[in-house]
Order: structure tokens, then C-alpha cells, then sequence
């Protein structure tokens, strides 16, 4: 049924795109024959819809084992093969196609394999039948094969066929499509002109019959959702077997290669479209095609893998096309604000390629350690010629120009797409670029977003990659071994995470160094004023703080960050030192100033202030203790400094806290008035959470192996906190349920976790008190914390319970027969499955 109405619609679009008919036929009306076409679309979503439902949870073939073997048996029998359906399905989910370099299998019809693992059977076998290019540019379709295949046997394969009809998925040569250069010719828009010849007179006539962009968004959502499904049910689990998953993999195995061809084309059409369209409601439609198409790119890779790897082509022409992407992504920022979920997609689908391997049989593994080092490399190189920072190992700038351009030799591909995109960041400067320091540039702005978005987008390419977003759940098994990890450029990434955490503090150094006149002018063999760096360094430290704890998280337990504790724990005690409020830090070092005016006695006194930045330092710092474990307390080099993090820790959540009342006594410190800081309420709330689950953390972390002093100040601070809100509970800071919750978790970790000599804490009165007014709190999540915590101080007094008996009365009515006997987990996903 899907397929009759696609081809009637298609019918209708090649009747009324011929003016010829006019002429031969008076009962055309193109008018009417445009409001079936739109009745003929909406019918196809919403039976693509309830079929995307049905995909999701249940597959292409229902979880029905029996139906999945007979179409397996039934595409074997079409593609000529002798395998067994039983010897297939094993084949297709055991081998994820890493051995030997196998040949693909020519297709027949429908398209090669395209993958060469699994089966090898071609798309056709599966009844899946995809139309050639040069039929699909002239409007001319294989419905005669459609015709004599419609048989109930290949009907999965089918409703796929649909799904590649209207994304566009053809087989056969194509020619013309030269994207990869339209970065490099000028012209008008920020992928420059090449990209309209682009669109060739081939491409306009299959532009006419393209489906509505709804159609094509609920074909890329059911093509996510088969791949989803396939990857996630690969392996038998106790829901289900995985056979119905293989045959499904198999079937876009045959077709994997087509379909990313077709989508990576769809992509740079909908972003050039994005780029060049002034109409909000196409730009929308724009934005949706390209998120889609992308995230269905993403849902392919993960499922084919090495499948993938024979396809070399196909692998570059998508990583190009997502390369123009991230390249422009200042352009995408200046757009629209939602284009961060499109930068996301495509940092996603390029962190995910490395999976696809290559035809030299690389193991993914060595190619997704090189796509962290380039990534960095690209991040280093950006950053000096932008804006050119001191080394901390004290190397000169002539030095640096010299590493960078050994390093440009060693790696020319990855020097040409950074050149690529200093290009674009630099285009809409001014003509003349001999005069871009002599003046105010009025082009500078735009120069630091390039530099800005270039950084984030860079950093969210490397979370994805050390964070194995979107991988497959054996990849992240085999990925975490020792061997894998300690392949990790963990000194690469550490050295970057450190030249963005001080970029605030070298470009308030080139800012003062600077005359007045001259820091709106381009730094020295840079491409951004001092003035530009200063409005960027808040954001570039906090893309610093994205890399490093990622960087400490990814190598969590092993030797290599284990190695570097000592440097790992100075820069994220470094960073708390710099973001929190000089009162905090003179109490704590003991160098307590009363009168003094606050930002004028030390530097950097602005980003003090800033409440973002002080949360983003203690996550990090929570980051390294998880990440570190108890061993840093107990070590000679860094027990001191692990032991002033945690007194800041409890300044700050006691600043926040209770702040207030300090500010109204007069008693505010130096630098310490909550009215010198950058954050709402809702800020400040958040810091207090964040302190409050740090110290929790850091607390049962470290056990009693935290210094007793130490300790005994945390547990004073938390007596004082626990006790405002009990008594003060409806101030400001507790309007916010996540505060309360955070620090009720911290009192509960200070009772149950015992101090270094033995001792238990002393605030078990307060916990018990607040935790009892808590119970029945308005806020539901409060009060079921509370009731948490009043359980677990049942557990720790009382050794064992008394049994419960409630008599009840049983009546013929009760029909709670399987409630009584009980359920287990796989009857009651067997019976939601039935």
C-alpha cells in the first residue's frame, strides 16, 4: 500500500511537470492535480508514522522469529545462495566484519552489498530495490520490476524500498557532484559560489518529483530507527533473540553504501539551502532535513561498522560534506540559535566515522586515537594563528612558527582543511588586509566568533570521540582496556585543556600591555585584537574546562592519568583558586583583608565574579577526585593541595548559603559581596548544589583517608548549613528544591562515612531534624530524598527488623493473581512485547 501511493504521487508530479501534456490532455488541472499530491503526502505520514512507532519498539519484523527466518531462507533462495537461513543469521550477528579483507559481491538490480561483511547478499535479494540514477534524473522508474515483485514474501523489504525512494537512494555512476572544492572557489555565500553549479540541470529536474520535507523527515526517523533497533538487538539478550536484529542489519548492510550517498548529497543541498535561504519558514524546514539526514548518517555507521570499510568514497565524500559544516559554523551561529543542535549532529556523525575503518585493515581503534590527534592538532593551530600564546614550556614565537610548520609538512591534509577554514573565518574582513592592525577593524568581532565557534566545535568533536558517543556497546568494552587507553595523547590533550583554561588570563595580559588606541588592532602574528580575545576568554575557558574533564573522565582508573596526578590535580586546583570569590580564598589562605577595595587588589577580580565559571572549576575538580580516587589524599605531593580544594569547596556552598545574613551583619569579606558576582538566584542555587554534591562526592570518595581537620571543618560547614535550613528555610537560596537535596545527600555521606581515627560525625541530630520537617515537603523529589535518608539512619541503628504481618481478607473479586505470586522482569517484557 505504501508503494502504490508513492508511485501514484510520483505519477501525478511527472504528469504535471511536462508542459506537453497541456497540450494532448484538456482534463488536466494542475491545481487539482496539486491538492492530491498533498492528500497523497499526508496519507504516506501518517502510515509512515505508525509505522515509526512500530519500528522503535518492535522492529521491522514484529520480533517475529519465524517471519524473520522465512524472509532470510527467501532471500538466499533469490540471491543463488546455499546458506542455511540458521548459518546466515549466525554469520550476520556474531561477525562484525574485522578478519580478513573479504571481496564485495556485485548486486544485481538493486545495488551491491555495498559493505562487504555479513551475507553478501544484494539489496534486491531482500526485495529491496532502489532506482538507477540516470531513470531517477529523467523521471523514468523500475516499476515494471516494481510490478512483478510485489509478493508478500519480501514485503520488509518493500516498505524499505519506500524509504529509499523518497530519501532519493539510486544506484549507478554520478557525475557532477564536486562539493569537496566549493570551499576553496569565491563567490557569493559562505560556502562559496561553486556550490551553485552544484545543482545541474539534472539536479532540478529530480528536485521536481523530491517529496515534501515532512514525507522526507518521517523517512529519516523510520531509517534511525531500523538501524537503532538493529544495532541495539545484534546480541540475545533475555527479552528477546537477536535473529529478527541480524536480518535486518543484513538488509541495510546491502543497501548501506547507496544510502549514504544519497544522504550525504541531501546534506550539503538542505546546508547550502540553509546558508543561502532568507525565507525563516524554508530555513526551518532546512534546519530539520539537515538535523535528520544527519542523525540518520550517524544510525547507519554505528550499525555497519568495518562493513563500511571497502567504501572509501563514499567514507571521504560524507566526512567533506561534514567538514563544510563544522567549517561555517560561525555562519550557522549567525543564522539562528538552534543551529547548535545541527553543529551537535555533525560533530557526532564525524566522531563515529573512525568506526567504518579503512581498506588497509586499520583496527578502528588506531584510527579514532589519530582522529584525537588531529583534532587537537587543528585546535593548537587555530588558537596560534588567531591568537599566538606563551608556551608553558617557555618557547619563543619563532620556536612555535617553526614546530607548526613541521608540523604542517607531516600532515598536509590536515593543514589544507585548516587552511580551508581560516579562509572562510577571514573572508569578510576587509579588502585590504596590509591595514588590518593600523586601525579599528571593524571585522574583529567577526573574527573571534570564527575563533570561538571553531574552539566549541572542536571540543564537542573530542567529547564525542573520548565519550564514544553513539558506539556500539561491544565498542566501548573493547575501547576500555588498558592497551586502548593508554593510547590516549593524554599529555596532547592536557596541554590544550591548559593553553584554554589561561586564555583569560593572557588576554588580560596583552590587554594591559597594549596601548588604549591600539587594542582594538590585531595582536602581532594574530588575526584578533586584544580587546576581541578579552570579550571571547570567558567562553574560551569554559571550552578548556569541556576538554579537561573529559580528558581526566575518558582515562578514569588507569595508569596514564594516575601518572600525571600531580599536574592534574595543580591545574584543577589552580582553576578553583582563580574562579572563587577573594573572601573565600583569604580565609582559606589565611590571609584574611577587611577595607581593602575588592577587585583592585588582585588581578583578574572580573572572572572571580563569574558564577558559571566557578561551577564549571568544581566539577572539574570533582571530576579528578572520582577520577583519581582515595590514593591523592594519601600522597605526600598532593594531599595539600587536595586538602585546600575541599576547604573551598565548603567556603563557597557556605558563601551561598549564607551569604545573606553575613552581608546584613556587615561581615562580608574582601571581594566577597554576593553583589560583585555575575549569576541570578537560580545561579547561585546551582553553585550551592554543585559545591554541596562535590564534597559529597570527594567525601565518600576518600573515606577516612581525608585529613581529620579537614574534615572536621566540612562537617561544621555542613552543621551550619543543615541548620539555616532548618531554620531559616524559607529563604531565597531554599526555594530551589535541588539545593535542599544536594545537602541533605551531604549530611547523609558525612554520618555514614567515618573519620580517619575511627569516629563517626556528631550531625547526625541535625540530618535526623531537617530530614523530618523535609518528609513532607510540597516538592515531591525533596521529600522522598528525605525519606530516603530517614531509612538509611533505620538501617545503621537498627540490626535487623521485625517482620511485617498484615492480615487482609481474600474475596473472590480479587483479580491481583499475578501481583501475589509475583513477576519477573522477562515475563513482564515477554507480556509487553505480546
Amino acid at each position: 500500500a505504501l508503494l502504490d501511493l508513492l508511485r501514484a504521487r510520483d505519477k501525478k508530479i511527472a504528469t504535471i511537470s511536462r508542459p506537453s501534456n497541456f497540450d494532448k490532455d484538456d482534463t488536466i488541472n494542475p491545481e487539482n492535480d496539486h491538492d492530491e499530491i498533498q492528500e497523497l503526502e499526508q496519507e504516506l505520514i501518517q502510515r509512515l508514522s505508525t509505522l515509526n512507532y512500530s519500528v522503535r519498539r518492535r522492529g521491522l519484523f514484529n520480533n517475529d522469529l519465524s517471519r524473520a527466518v522465512s524472509f532470510y531462507s527467501h532471500a538466499v533462495e533469490r540471491g543463488g545462495g546455499t546458506k542455511s537461513p540458521v548459518d546466515g543469521l549466525a554469520a550476520s550477528g556474531g561477525e562484525r566484519g574485522e578478519g580478513k579483507k573479504r571481496k564485495r559481491n556485485k548486486g544485481s538490480g538493486g545495488g551491491s552489498s555495498g559493505a562487504g561483511g555479513g551475507s553478501g547478499l544484494a539489496a534486491a535479494s531482500f526485495g529491496i530495490f532502489l532506482e538507477s540514477h540516470h531513470n531517477a534524473n529523467n523521471n523514468t522508474g523500475d516499476n515494471s520490476v516494481m510490478a512483478s515483485s510485489g509478493e508478500k514474501k519480501l514485503s520488509e523489504g518493500l516498505v524499505v524500498t519506500v524509504i529509499c525512494r523518497i530519501l532519493g537512494v539510486t544506484v549507478g555512476r554520478r557525475r557532477g557532484k564536486k562539493k569537496e572544492k566549493s570551499e576553496d572557489e569565491g563567490g557569493q555565500g559562505p560556502v562559496g559560489s561553486g556550490t551553485t553549479q552544484h545543482f545541474s540541470a539534472e539536479s532540478c529536474r529530480q528536485k521536481q518529483r523530491q517529496p515534501s520535507l515532512p514525507l522526507i523527515c518521517i523517512a529519516l526517523n523510520i531509517l534511525s530507527s531500523l538501524c537503532d533497533h538493529a544495532k541495539d538487538g545484534v546480541s540475545a539478550t533475555i527479552f528477546g533473540d537477536s535473529s529478527c536484529a541480524s536480518v535486518e542489519a543484513e538488509m541495510m548492510a546491502s543497501i548501506g553504501v547507496n544510502v549514504l550517498d544519497a544522504l550525504s548529497d541531501n546534506i550539503f543541498e538542505y546546508f547550502h539551502a540553509l546558508m543561502n535561504e532568507k525565507d525563516p519558514t524554508l530555513c526551518r524546514n532546512s534546519k530539520d532535513g539537515l538535523f535528520g539526514s544527519l542523525k540518520a548518517c550517524s544510525s547507519i555507521v554505528s550499525l555497519l561498522e568495518t562493513r563500511l570499510s571497502r567504501a572509501e568514497k563514499t567514507i571521504k565524500n560524507l566526512k567533506e560534506v561534514v567538514w563544510i559544516i563544522i567549517n561555517n559554523s560561525n555562519h550557522l551561529n549567525q543564522i539562528s540559535i538552534e543551529s547548535k543542535g545541527i553543529q551537535k549532529a555533525a560533530t557526532s556523525l564525524l566522531a563515529i566515522l573512525p568506526l567504518t575503518g579503512n581498506s588497509e585493515n586499520t583496527p578502528p581503534n588506531k584510527i579514532w586515537t589519530q582522529s584525537i590527534r588531529d583534532g587537537l592538532k587543528l585546535m593548537e593551530w587555530a588558537i596560534h594563528d588567531f591568537f599566538p600564546m606563551p608556551r608553558a614550556d617557555g618557547s619563543s614565537k619563532k620556536d612555535e612558527d617553526t614546530r607548526v610548520k613541521e608540523e604542517a609538512k607531516s600532515h598536509p591534509d590536515l593543514w589544507n582543511r585548516h587552511q580551508k577554514w581560516v579562509s572562510i573565518a577571514k573572508e569578510a574582513t576587509s579588502a585590504n588586509d596590509d591595514e588590518l592592525d593600523l586601525g579599528n577593524d571593524p571585522t574583529d568581532d567577526h573574527r573571534s566568533r570564527s575563533l570561538l565557534s571553531r574552539i566549541q566545535s572542536l571540543c564537542s568533536y573530542l567529547h564525542c570521540l573520548l565519550v564514544m558517543e553513539g558506539y556500539p556497546i561491544h565498542r566501548h568494552s573493547a575501547f576500555a582496556n588498558s592497551a586502548v587507553i593508554q593510547q590516549i595523547p593524554l599529555d596532547m590533550l592536557l596541554n590544550t585543556s591548559e593553553q584554554l583554561l589561561s586564555f583569560p588570563l593572557a588576554a588580560e595580559a596583552k590587554y594591559r600591555a597594549t596601548k588604549s588606541r591600539l587594542r582594538s588592532s590585531p595582536v602581532h602574528g594574530g588575526l584578533i585584537s586584544p580587546h576581541a580575545a578579552m570579550t571571547i576568554s570567558a567562553s574560551m575557558r569554559m571550552s578548556g574546562h569541556t576538554l579537561f574533564d573529559v580528558s581526566v573522565e575518558s582515562c578514569k582508573g588507569g595508569s596514564g592519568i594516575l601518572g600525571r596526578a600531580h599536574r592534574v590535580v595543580g591545574m584543577s586546583v589552580a582553576n578553583l583558586v582563580s574562579s572563587c570569590s577573594l573572601g573565600v580564598v583569604s580565609v582559606v589562605d589565611g590571609k584574611l583583608m577587611r577595607g581593602v577595595g575588592g577587585n583592585n587588589a588582585v588581578r583578574m577580580g572580573w572572572l572571580r565574579g563569574s558564577i558559571p565559571l566557578r561551577i564549571q572549576s568544581i566539577r572539574s575538580f570533582q571530576a579528578v577526585a572520582l577520577s583519581l580516587g582515595s590514593g591523592v589524599v594519601s600522597s605526600n605531593g598532593t594531599v595539600k593541595s587536595i586538602s585546600r580544594a575541599l576547604v573551598l569547596l565548603g567556603g563557597c556552598l557556605l558563601e551561598q548559603i549564607l551569604g545573606e545574613d553575613a552581608e546584613k551583619d556587615g561581615l562580608s569579606l574582601v571581594g566577597g559581596g554576593l553583589d560583585e558576582e555575575w549569576g541570578t538566584l537560580g545561579d547561585r542555587a546551582e553553585l550551592a548544589e554543585t559545591a554541596s554534591t562535590a564534597l559529597a562526592a570527594c567525601i565518600a570518595a576518600f573515606g577516612g583517608l581525608t585529613p581529620n581537620d579537614v574534615r572536621a571543618t566540612i562537617d561544621s560547614i555542613t552543621h551550619s548549613c543543615l541548620s539555616s535550613l532548618y531554620v531559616h528555610g524559607d529563604s531565597s537560596i531554599f526555594v530551589y528544591s535541588n539545593a535542599k537535596k544536594s545537602i541533605l545527600q551531604l549530611g547523609m555521606n558525612c554520618v555514614c562515612v567515618p573519620w580517619g581515627d575511627g569516629g563517626r560525625s556528631t550531625i547526625d541530630g541535625i540530618v535526623r531534624s531537617v530530614c523530618t520537617m523535609l518528609r513532607n515537603d510540597p516538592d515531591m523529589s525533596v521529600a522522598t530524598v528525605a525519606l530516603s535518608t530517614l531509612c538509611a539512619f533505620d538501617a545503621l541503628v537498627t540490626p535487623r527488623s521485625p517482620p511485617i504481618l498484615v492480615p487482609v481478607r481474600d474475596t473472590m473479586a480479587d483479580n491481583s493473581a499475578s501481583i501475589n505470586r509475583g513477576l519477573s522482569a522477562s515475563e513482564m517484557m515477554r507480556g509487553i512485547n505480546d
